[in-house]
């Protein structure tokens, strides 16, 4: 379970790369339970389709709990959201 507080803001949105370290210093959020079941299951490698029929959720749902959960990492794609989740287990 990824229950770490991790940092994010609205302006990773607007395409900027902020310094993760000063980001997690400043503004903590935590990875909701939604958005840990699908970072679980794109650890396993499914893709988003896949994930949503397992969820019983749309595909656009997990594609928003993925978005989320980059915005919060500072990850800038699922392969980078995958490295910090491994790292943090």
């Amino acid at each position: 379970m990824i229950d770490r507080a991790v940092g994010g803001s609205t302006w990773e949105c607007l395409g900027e790369t902020p310094d993760l370290d000063t980001t997690m210093a400043t503004t903590p959020e935590i990875v909701t339970r939604a958005e840990e079941r699908v970072l679980e299951r794109l650890l396993q490698g499914l893709s988003n389709r896949a994930i949503a029929a397992e969820l019983m959720v749309s595909p656009r749902t997990v594609e928003c709990h993925i978005s989320h959960l980059l915005a919060k990492t500072g990850c800038s794609n699922r392969t980078q959201l995958l490295l910090w989740a491994l790292a943090e287990r």
